[in-house]
């Protein structure tokens, strides 16, 4: 996901006493969660160096436990941690519902297309041009190309 809703009022209300450094961390943090689909997964120390705050775990401390929740998971006998977020999990929810409910849609537009055209084959149609005809005067006189190259000289040296 390349793209999240992002409502700075929330953000702002929820966030001014941060300090600079754990504002930057929230915000990458984030960002991870929607660029990845996923929560940020380790110890705290994992994290911060997955963010890129190797030196400032200390705040990445206190943003995970601050706005994020812990959930222990076992997987192939390894317990880690996923930092889960909620506003981040309806977002990450709502935009897996889009793109399902667009691939459903394509799917059955494409179908559709499909059984178009393979059903009756319609005939080709004809194509009519008209072309304009001229009527010709009776003072009309057609010019021979002596009297053209004429023409074109007299122009050329005027």
């Amino acid at each position: 996901m390349h793209y999240y809703p992002f409502a700075i009022g929330d953000y702002m209300a929820h966030t001014r006493h941060l300090s600079l450094l754990e504002d930057l961390a929230y915000r990458r943090l984030l960002d991870f969660y929607h660029l990845h689909e996923r929560p940020p997964i380790g110890t705290i120390s994992e994290v911060s160096r997955e963010i890129g705050f190797n030196d400032e775990v200390r705040s990445v401390k206190y943003i995970l436990n601050k706005f994020f929740t812990p959930a222990k998971i076992t997987y192939m006998g390894k317990v880690k941690i996923h930092w889960r977020h909620k506003r981040c999990e309806e977002t990450l929810t709502k935009y897996k519902a889009r793109i399902a409910s667009s691939k459903k849609g394509g799917k059955a537009s494409a179908a559709q297309r499909d059984l178009k055209s393979t059903s009756t084959p319609q005939p080709p149609t004809k194509t009519i041009t008209k072309t304009r005809t001229r009527t010709r005067t009776s003072n009309y006189k057609k010019k021979d190309k002596s009297e053209e190259n004429d023409e074109a000289l007299r122009k050329y040296i005027k």
